[in-house]
């Protein structure tokens, strides 16, 4: 039995159709499927680069904290040596007050030997002068040494002063400048898959040659 052209452009034109949807479809499948592996791999990176940054500002925040260790030990360092450097000062004072204490006395002392002897006149003011010569040379020389002393105590802080700046800025420099966050990553492009017009087309198309196999 014979098949009606009808019925041969039917088939025709019924398997152009089902080749249109199914290639659709297909194609539809593959761009999703490449969409998630394109989406994987960016959240994969963003992960990464969130790592990275952790990371990086980590040893940023373990060298500010060293820094702000570092200064306040130099701080401390400074400031016990020029505590120490004033204990010296003080008891130097003291010591020469002191001493002052037993010039003055000596003197009198002395004084008092010489009024007992008996002399008198010139004999008795020569050797009073004599005794406060003495002394004046004693006490002149404390001065001397109190203001070598306080000059070398000033010298020393002033020193201090500028060693412990200079480690501060050599330490400053390393957390001068933080690390910057990464740039956000531009979002990925997706593909777009086949177009619902390109679906359409193929329908017509199938049909008018499903049609056209009929006629002819």
């Amino acid at each position: 039995m014979a098949i009606d052209p009808l019925t041969i452009g039917l088939i025709a034109g019924g398997s152009s159709l089902l080749s249109s949807v199914t290639g659709f479809f297909g194609q539809k499948d593959k761009a999703r499927e490449q969409n998630k592996q394109i989406i994987a791999q960016y959240k994969q990176r963003m992960k990464i680069q969130q790592a990275q940054d952790l990371a990086r500002f980590g040893k940023y925040n373990a060298k500010v904290l060293g820094y702000e260790q570092g200064i306040a030990n130099l701080t401390e360092q400074a400031r016990l040596e020029t505590q120490q450097d004033q204990l010296r000062m003080d008891q130097l004072l003291k010591g020469m007050a002191f001493q002052d204490q037993s010039a003055a006395i000596n003197e009198r002392t002395d004084r008092g030997k010489i009024a007992a002897r008996g002399t008198s006149g010139q004999s008795m003011l020569l050797a009073q002068q004599s005794v406060s010569a003495a002394i004046g040379r004693q006490t002149a020389a404390r001065d001397e040494q109190l203001v070598g002393s306080v000059l070398a105590n000033e010298l020393r802080e002033d020193a201090r002063i500028r060693s412990l700046n200079a480690a501060r800025e050599k330490q400053f420099n390393a957390v001068r400048y933080a690390p910057e966050k990464s740039r956000q990553m531009d979002k990925p492009e997706l593909l777009s898959g086949p177009s619902p017009y390109s679906l359409i087309s193929g329908i017509g198309q199938a049909a008018l040659s499903g049609v056209s196999a009929g006629i002819g």
